[in-house]
């Protein structure tokens, strides 16, 4: 069952990003982004009292090693990325759980870092960091 990454509210950011960065923030608001480029370069997202909602299922990267920076307060975030893309995440939650490609962890002070097995390979990697002050983190 997938779940879908836009959630709608009245606070919310809704947006279709095309450019090959992004950088997006929301307080008492949520932040939901699908990101298209064919040549994404990361960038920054941060939300406030609001969830993050990342759709990267429709990018893929520049060639080279880029990060995409997604800090939380009190929200979730989800990030959703194509199949076989070249990927490490880097995830931290105070006070949540996290979820990174099945991979699970709970409770305070909570970490997880993951690579899938193109990382090495690819001509075109991403970093993509995500903190979280109480607040969930799943990545699929």
């Amino acid at each position: 069952k997938k779940r879908s990454p836009v959630k709608h509210n009245d606070h919310a950011v809704n947006q279709l990003y095309s450019s090959d960065l992004i950088h997006q923030s929301n307080v008492f608001g949520d932040v939901n982004t699908q990101i298209s480029s064919s040549n994404f370069k990361g960038g920054s997202i941060s939300t406030v009292f609001g969830d993050c909602c990342a759709d990267l299922s429709s990018a893929s990267w520049s060639d080279g090693e880029h990060e995409l920076k997604i800090h939380g307060v009190f929200g979730d975030t989800n990030i959703i990325l194509p199949k076989n893309s070249a990927v490490t995440i880097n995830a931290s939650s105070t006070l949540g759980s996290l979820i990174i490609f099945g991979q699970s962890k709970n409770g305070f002070s909570s970490d997880l870092q993951s690579n899938t097995p193109e990382y090495e390979t690819a001509s075109g990697k991403l970093i993509i960091t995500i903190t979280e002050v109480l607040g969930d983190i799943r990545v699929e």
